[in-house]
């Protein structure tokens, strides 16, 4: 079984920064945190099941699915051979005996077939479980980044305001000390 790879590559981030304007750029991450943004689309795996049983699985699984695929080439092969005996029938042997042995190869290779869209399947779902675990984390540190950011920019402008109002405290009490200066220097 040959996998046909999709029309679609994703771009390096330097080909991206190559390849798309800074609008189409913040348009794609836009739309990307949107996406991600609400807490209904995260899905966190416990580091148990992320680090260790679900590789573990799918390394059964691959391997699984190599034992299946080496059997279903071989029931292939088996089966080619029945029916080249069934085109080159003679009558030397049992016509029943070659169409009971199709018979069984066919139910066979459906169930080989069954069983490896099965295989195929849980390792999909497990690698779509696996990306959207590293993009509900991905998208659980951009929030913790942005209120950060907030909880800063908060802080700068309070302090940025407390900063005004001790200056202007300081250019008050300056201009108090020169008034007080100068009515000194009056009454010397």
């Amino acid at each position: 079984f040959i996998s046909r790879p999709v029309r679609w590559r994703g771009l390096t981030m330097d080909a991206a920064k190559w390849t798309l304007t800074n609008a189409q750029l913040q348009d794609v991450v836009g739309s990307a945190i949107r996406r991600t943004a609400e807490t209904s689309s995260i899905r966190i795996l416990m580091p148990q099941a992320f680090n260790t049983e679900i590789p573990e699985e799918i390394q059964r699984l691959e391997r699984c699915k190599t034992d299946i695929t080496d059997k279903y080439r071989s029931i292939v092969d088996r089966r080619q051979l029945q029916f080249q005996k069934l085109l080159l029938f003679d009558g030397n042997e049992s016509l029943t005996a070659v169409v009971e042995d199709l018979t069984e190869i066919l139910i066979t290779s459906d169930r080989l077939f069954e069983k490896l869209f099965r295989v195929m399947d849980e390792l999909c779902q497990l690698h779509q479980l696996c990306d959207v675990h590293l993009s509900s984390t991905l998208s659980m540190a951009l929030r913790k980044l942005n209120s950060k950011f907030l909880m800063q920019s908060v802080d700068m402008k309070d302090m940025s305001r407390h900063i005004t109002q001790v200056e202007a405290e300081r250019d008050e009490a300056w201009k108090i000390a020169e008034r007080v200066e100068k009515e000194l220097i009056k009454l010397q």
